[in-house]
């Protein structure tokens, strides 16, 4: 079984090791830290099996607005529940901090993640071209009513 929490100083090396798994532009460890300082506008959470960072979640906050910056699931942890959860929570905190709205961009390519999100009730609100590098690709950004989440988590 697997638990959610905000990330903290002991977590951030395992979500840095993480974000090199996976990202052409991995965030570094100076900027996580960084990143979980602005706890006024920014949260990062992380799910954890057996105290281990498995996946994690960056969210930013500006007005009534919110965005998530990164997210990943560690490649022998995915479609076993962390992923969603995270993204439950996050659209839950968002929607009790005043968002209204929560966007996210994806690789246009990868299906998963999309599929996720739209099981969530994320739905496609525009492309940005030759957004991503290595390789090169368009991203899909990607918007939710979060007050609508909140009201119906299960759905």
């Amino acid at each position: 079984m697997f638990f959610l929490k905000e990330a903290d100083n002991e977590s951030i090396s395992a979500i840095a090791a993480l974000e090199r798994l996976w990202s052409s532009a991995p965030w570094s460890e100076d900027a996580l830290r960084s990143f979980c300082a602005q706890k006024e506008h920014a949260l990062l959470l992380v799910c954890c099996r057996d105290d281990a960072p498995i996946a994690y979640l960056a969210l930013r906050f500006a007005a009534d607005t919110g965005e998530i910056d990164t997210f990943a699931v560690a490649p022998d942890h995915r479609r076993q529940g962390a992923g969603e959860a995270l993204l439950r929570e996050a659209i839950r905190q968002a929607g009790e901090r005043g968002v209204k709205e929560l966007f996210l961009e994806v690789r246009a390519s990868n299906l998963p993640a999309r599929a996720l999100y739209e099981k969530l009730g994320f739905t496609v609100c525009g492309r940005r071209p030759r957004f991503y590098k290595d390789p090169e690709e368009d991203a899909l950004l990607y918007r939710i009513k979060a007050e609508k989440q909140r009201e119906n988590p299960g759905h």
